[in-house]
Order: C-alpha cells, then structure tokens, then sequence
C-alpha cells in the first residue's frame, strides 16, 4: 500500500512539474474581407497563412499570444477547467482548446471605419503543438 501511495504521489508530483508551459502555433486557413475600391463593395478573400506562426507562452499568472519571433504580446487570462482560454487581443479575438490543440483568431477592425481599403477583417484558424 505503502509503494501504491508513493507511486501516485511522484505521478502527481510529475505532472505538476512538467506542466505545459508554451505552444507553437501554426495557420491552416485563413478568410475575411477587402474592400475594392473599383467596384466599391466589400468583398470576401482569403489571405495567404503560410508563414504565419504564434506563441502561446505562459507568463505569470496567465498567458501570452504573441507573434513567432516578437518581444511584443497580448496578454491573457487562465485556461479555464474546460482546457479553454478566451482573449481579448487587440482589434481581435483568440479562443484556444488545450484538449484539441486548436485555435481561431479574429481580426475585427476595418468594415466599420467606412469604406476604405488597408484594414480588411478577418477569422484565421489553426493548430498547435506543445514547445
């Protein structure tokens, strides 16, 4: 009972220490909308996602969503018992599932301001690994 006892207990004591602690994450897709100024409508686009990598760290008492590579981050809450973390980033959304290693990222900025181009919305989804 004794070698049972202590045998759960390094498990525990295991699990605690090798917490994970950072998150590559990589686009699959990504879509929105531009707005052409030659027929001045909004149209939908998909935006090409193939060099664009984040890092899910943890910082403290929460975590940090940042760019492969920046010094700068948006700062985070806790992933909740459900293995989820909800964030407000700037000009954007971030939902992020620890159990399925998934995420989806919003960029809400640019329809609102009028119609001009430079600033075109958009939701990009993707997946990630441990670090």
């Amino acid at each position: 009972m004794k070698k049972l006892t202590a045998l759960i207990l390094m498990l525990m004591f295991t699990n605690f220490c090798f917490a994970q602690q950072a998150y590559i994450c990589v686009a699959d897709s990504s879509t929105g909308f531009n707005y052409n100024s030659n027929s001045r409508i909004w149209e939908q686009t998909g935006f090409r996602v193939s060099e664009d990598k984040k890092l899910l760290k943890k910082v403290g008492q929460g975590w940090e969503w940042s760019s492969f590579g920046s010094t700068y981050g948006q700062k985070c809450g806790e992933i909740n018992s459900y293995g989820l973390l909800n964030c407000d980033i700037l000009f954007g959304t971030l939902r992020f599932s620890k159990n399925t290693l998934r995420y989806i990222e919003t960029y809400t900025v640019g329809y609102i301001d009028g119609d001009k181009g430079g600033n075109t919305p958009s939701i990009t989804i993707g997946k990630c690994s441990p670090l």
